[in-house]
């Protein structure tokens, strides 16, 4: 079995406290091609923390407007059923196995939920099989056997304990009865601000925790990025060119699909530069 996304440069890879979009999700990717492509750029993919962070802060919300993988791969089995050696699923879109090692120390648990997080894993793969091997592995218990409002454990924002009634607060569970993959958020909120209310605010997808993706499924990706002084350009605010930013690294994904990388190598440094600094 070869082992694919474990090779990283020795490199720094690029952290930092803002966010940048690396892959749209008008151009969305399997989550093992989205996690190639960030090893190759030395970058983290953004936690499923972290981005809740984002949806609901003022500062960031403009960036995460559409769905995306998060770096938080997470592992799970039947409600009541104890997690054995090793966990795995199969993803029906491409009849693919994915496969999650248990640890010693947690082969006896029940309605709990592994967690382990982007840089501390890689997947080793074949044609049929993805088995996702760890540096770090935690342990989220009292995870919920139904779909439901739940309040988010307080290190990974996972859904955890009983149920509570809807608020911005609450995070809402969406699970299958057991699941290797990466979870999913969405920025996405219906209602205009002037209607976000903790007793209403339906449509509301930043709650959303999605513990259910198929790892074939297309979605964008988001990375940290390095925290830097605000580039001020006349004429235009940093929210502004920071949007500007997004939809010209969109057009540029496109561009790639008919040109050489090498022959955009300018530009497409330059939009990296601008996303990491404004």
């Amino acid at each position: 079995m070869a082992v694919a996304s474990k090779h990283i440069s020795r490199k720094e890879r690029i952290r930092g406290e803002k966010l940048a979009i690396l892959i749209d999700r008008n151009h969305g990717v399997p989550f093992e091609d989205g996690l190639a492509r960030v090893n190759s750029e030395n970058r983290v993919m953004a936690s499923n923390s972290r981005i809740s962070k984002a949806v609901f802060g003022k500062g960031e919300r403009h960036k995460i407007r559409s769905s995306y993988w998060t770096g938080t791969m997470v592992a799970y089995v039947e409600p009541g059923k104890t997690l054995g050696e090793q966990i795995e699923y199969m993803d029906t879109q491409t009849g693919q196995r994915w496969v999650f090692p248990v640890p010693k120390a947690f082969r006896r648990e029940k309605n709990a939920v592994l967690v382990t997080e982007h840089p501390d894993f890689w997947l080793e793969m074949d044609a049929n099989n993805r088995v996702v091997h760890a540096k770090k592995v935690d342990l989220v218990e009292n995870f919920p056997v139904k779909n439901g409002n739940y309040p988010g454990d307080p290190l990974y924002d996972i859904p955890i304990g009983k149920k509570v009634p809807f608020s911005l607060k609450s995070r809402e569970l969406i699970r299958i009865d057991k699941c290797v993959g990466p979870i999913i958020r969405s920025g996405k909120c219906l209602l205009p601000p002037r209607f976000y209310d903790e007793n209403q605010c339906d449509g509301d997808y930043r709650r959303i925790v999605w513990m259910d993706g198929e790892p074939a499924s297309l979605f964008g990706v988001v990375t940290e990025a390095i925290s830097g002084r605000v580039v001020k350009l006349r004429g235009i605010s940093p929210e502004a060119l920071n949007l500007l930013c997004d939809l010209s690294g969109n057009e540029i994904t496109a561009l790639l699909s008919r040109v050489q990388p090498e022959e955009l190598e300018a530009t497409i440094k330059l939009l990296r530069l601008l996303n990491n600094r404004v």
